[in-house]
């Protein structure tokens, strides 16, 4: 499924610049940040606090979400360690139900995505996605379908070149996927994008498009037409916790970073960026 945004508002956090300052936090810092369940095992990862948020509170966070469609407020609640996203019946026809979503206020780049969350169990889209905030381009860390398809996980990366087109596939779970929590995960970086289901990565593919700079993070319990009516409702997802993660520098490109100048402590030129917005 994809999302647009073209006409929304950007906020960029400049890549050089966050990682620079989540580095020397870090340095300093006596509090030992958690590390990805998945990603590639050589490595290293330091917080994004600006985009994780564990739940904890007892009303969404305001500096953070936003949503992506405007269904009532009382469908995206904070309870109990958890974000719970709801499915409703519509006071107001012509629609049948309301769903509900967050969207970052934020856009991210490169980095590692994760999520802990447990599907709803009717026919509903429960999904945990990237969508670019210039163009038509989507990373679907999971689309799980609930009782649609219980032990599927879909894994899909979307872009336009002049029609709509979707490089996808899915993991077969063993289990149940809505009947438990289970982690689901990506690793974006400017080469690969790989996917990961409960820290085990399950699919990879050469990265040929996303590599816009300003992606949206979103997490949404949505009702499909396709799918047919997502009853019994109220219906909800719940999601742990969502942390995102930039990859360290290795040393070397770190002392340049540090002492190459100041040149370097700003977000990148869309010629660096190969024009992608």
């Amino acid at each position: 499924m994809t999302r647009d945004f073209s006409n929304c508002g950007i906020r960029h956090v400049p890549s050089y610049l966050g990682i620079i300052m989540l580095f020397i936090g870090a340095s300093v810092s006596e509090a030992v940040d958690p590390q990805p369940l998945g990603g590639p095992a050589e490595q290293q990862w330091t917080l994004a606090p600006a985009f994780s948020d564990e739940f904890n509170g007892s009303a969404v966070d305001a500096s953070k979400w936003g949503t992506y469609y405007e269904w009532p407020a009382a469908n995206r609640q904070v309870g109990g360690g958890n974000l719970i996203l709801t499915i409703t019946r519509d006071a107001e026809p012509p629609y049948a139900y309301d769903s509900g979503s967050v969207k970052s206020l934020g856009t991210s780049h490169y980095g590692y995505y994760e999520a802990r969350m447990k599907s709803a169990n009717v026919a509903a889209d429960n999904a945990f996605w990237l969508a670019a905030s210039t163009v038509v381009q989507e990373i679907d860390i999971v689309e799980q379908y609930g009782t649609w398809n219980p032990d599927r996980a879909y894994l899909t990366a979307w872009y336009d070149d002049g029609t709509l087109q979707g490089n996808g596939s899915w993991y077969e779970s063993p289990v149940n996927l809505t009947e438990d929590y289970h982690v689901y995960g990506l690793d974006w970086n400017a080469d690969t994008i790989g996917w990961y289901v409960d820290g085990v990565e399950r699919r990879r593919i050469q990265n040929t498009h996303w590599h816009t700079y300003g992606a949206y993070i979103g997490l949404s319990l949505i009702e499909m037409d396709w799918l047919g009516a997502p009853e019994p409702v109220p219906a909800t997802m719940y999601v742990d916790y969502i942390r995102i993660w930039q990859a360290v520098p290795e040393p070397a490109t770190m002392a340049l970073l540090l002492f190459g100048g100041v040149a370097m402590l700003r977000r990148p030129s869309n010629r660096e960026l190969g024009g992608a917005c």
